[in-house]
């Protein structure tokens, strides 16, 4: 099992973490319900994000 940390903690090291700004960061995990995540987790939620079609 993975370790999970806050969701505040892994923003501020969102660009050394995941490559992306906080901003992105937020984006990516605005419809997340909880306030602990694994990188693995914020990982796929931001390459989705990223990915996302914009209308």
């Amino acid at each position: 099992m993975e370790t999970e940390f806050y969701i505040h903690e892994l923003q501020e090291h969102s660009r050394t973490l995941f490559g992306v700004r906080p901003e992105v960061f937020n984006g990516a995990l605005l419809h997340y319900k909880s306030n602990t995540i694994t990188k693995t987790e914020a990982k796929l939620l931001i390459r989705a994000f990223l990915t996302k079609e914009v209308k």
